[in-house]
């Protein structure tokens, strides 16, 4: 599947996916946005190795997604995500 990826991370944005806006049904495993926000997520994590995937961070992909394709979304979310306080914010540890 994705051998670049540690499998913790894949499980946990799998399981993200159906948690994604469930009542649109767009993100859902045979909704037409499930693939491309899967992609998207997987990409971001790839890009991002020291932030990886964050619970939640399917919301503002999907928010994306919605309304461009998924290289302006992920460029989108690269940006955003970088800017400000983001990268500090995403990489606070919930645990201790």
């Amino acid at each position: 599947d994705t051998p670049w990826m540690d499998k913790a991370t894949i499980r946990q944005i799998d399981l993200d996916l159906d948690r994604t806006f469930p009542e649109l049904g767009f993100f859902n495993r045979s909704g037409p946005y499930h693939v491309p926000l899967r992609d998207l997520l997987l990409a971001y994590a790839a890009y991002s190795p020291s932030i990886g995937y964050v619970q939640g961070m399917g919301y503002i992909a999907s928010s994306f997604l919605m309304y461009m394709d998924p290289p302006e979304a992920f460029t989108l979310m690269v940006n955003l995500l970088s800017q400000h306080h983001f990268p500090e914010f995403l990489l606070v540890d919930m645990d201790g």
